[in-house]
């Protein structure tokens, strides 16, 4: 994978971040992992047990200063810049994001990587 690694770093903390802000009290945050070898990608997937967003605030949710009710309610800090910022270093690495929620259950957020450097065989 070539790009920024910072940034990729960045990625990840912020959407762990979200996580930890917007799940509900005495919830775990779950991260997995997944590398796929047959397509040389790898996934990381953070998924939360909180607040969740509407599915029609899904396609906003990366856009800058966006927040939706549910999320100012819960955290009336909110500035609405994280997960512009994530979509950002996201197009800068070539990564692709899928998010998925419900509502009052929580989201999680894949970020995929592709074109990953696989050690070969005699690496082991």
């Amino acid at each position: 994978m070539q790009g920024y690694p910072r940034s990729t770093g960045n990625t990840s903390g912020k959407i762990i971040t979200n996580a930890i802000t917007y799940s509900h009290d005495n919830t775990a945050v779950e991260i997995t992992s997944v590398i796929n070898q047959r397509d040389r990608s790898a996934s990381i997937t953070i998924t939360d047990h909180g607040i969740g967003i509407e599915n029609k605030d899904l396609p906003n949710i990366f856009n800058e200063y966006f927040y939706s009710p549910r999320a100012a309610l819960h955290n009336k800090a909110t500035s609405g810049i994280g997960l512009s910022i994530v979509r950002i270093a996201a197009e800068n690495n070539k990564l692709k994001i899928k998010v998925t929620s419900e509502p009052g259950a929580g989201t999680s957020f894949t970020v995929v990587f592709n074109d990953i450097e696989l050690p070969d065989d005699d690496d082991h």
